[in-house]
């Protein structure tokens, strides 16, 4: 006999109908979301995300929270194991010379003795086995933390490094736009010192020139600032990335008609969704170890001593 209310997977509402048309151009799903960034055919990005996966103190600290469940669970289902303890003493008499009355003289003596007990309560009404139930699902709700601290993870690497790439060409342009302000602002002067155009027309020229060069610290200041974040959610310290950054590249894009696919599989796929059903599920089970303590408890007894003197 168990107990309680037995755990059923919520169902929420979905669209009657999904066209067709789009449904067949979707190429997304949970297998695809296992790897969703090789979808920028990017080597850098997918070895960035591998040294964040091996070298995340964040990570870390989610993977020893689902050996903490894991033990939780252990804890939970020896409660229905019988449970025994054992005890052992040593005394040694003689008698006293401070006696009133002289007794006749005895032999010191010892005494050894050493005792056995044993419980095991009767799982009658179900609460360990609904213990164990809620034990396992907060193994779950704890390796959904795992994979939500992934999805974080990964695509922090992913926004960041998109970032980098894309200061890197920001700069390029800004330099290139430089080069030609400068080429403009020679024209200009040249012109001037020819009486085809006013002072102001090479003063124009020289502000936009000098508005241009001012963008470029800003830039690669910002340059530095994704690098280094890059570097600290890989597990590394500044500088650590830069030969595996090289040189500039260009900005990756995901692959045409990449999708995370149907509505239902995307919410199904989603972490924080699936850690909140499962701690549902623990919750639920809990309700059944409430239940059965209101019940009485079944404990089976056992004991066994034995003692010796030895003179």
């Amino acid at each position: 006999m168990t107990v309680g209310p037995d755990y059923s997977n919520p169902s929420g509402e979905l669209p009657d109908a999904w066209s067709r048309s789009v449904a067949n151009d979707l190429k997304g799903g949970p297998e695809a979301l296992e790897g969703w960034w090789k979808g920028f055919n990017d080597p850098t990005l997918s070895g960035l995300i591998d040294r964040a996966r091996e070298s995340s103190p964040t990570l870390q600290a989610a993977s020893e929270r689902i050996q903490e469940a894991r033990a939780q669970r252990g804890i939970a289902a020896s409660q229905g194991l019988p449970q025994s303890t054992m005890d052992g003493g040593y005394s040694r008499n003689r008698s006293s010379e401070a006696l009133l009355v002289p007794a006749p003289p005895q032999n010191p003596s010892n005494f050894y003795s050493s005792g056995f007990d044993a419980g095991w309560e009767i799982d009658f009404f179900g609460g360990i086995r609904r213990s164990v139930e809620a034990a396992e699902a907060n193994i779950g709700a704890r390796e959904e933390d795992y994979r939500d601290t992934l999805v974080t993870l990964f695509s922090d690497v992913a926004l960041n490094y998109v970032e980098y790439r894309t200061l890197e060409q920001r700069i390029a342009v800004a330099e290139s736009n430089i080069a030609a302000q400068r080429a403009s602002v020679q024209l200009t002067q040249n012109r001037l010192d020819a009486g085809l155009v006013p002072k102001i027309d090479v003063t124009q020229a020289q502000t936009n020139l000098a508005l241009s060069e001012s963008l470029i610290p800003s830039l690669k200041a910002q340059l530095v600032y994704a690098r280094n974040r890059l570097s600290t959610l890989t597990g590394g310290f500044p500088g650590s990335l830069d030969s595996m950054l090289g040189k500039p590249r260009a900005i990756p894009l995901p692959k045409a008609g990449y999708s995370a696919g149907l509505p239902a599989n995307l919410v199904r796929s989603r972490p924080d969704i699936r850690r909140a059903e499962r701690e549902l599920a623990a919750q639920t089970a809990l309700i059944g170890v409430a239940e059965s303590d209101l019940y009485p408890r079944f404990t089976l007894f056992g004991d066994s001593s034995s003692g010796r003197r030895q003179r």
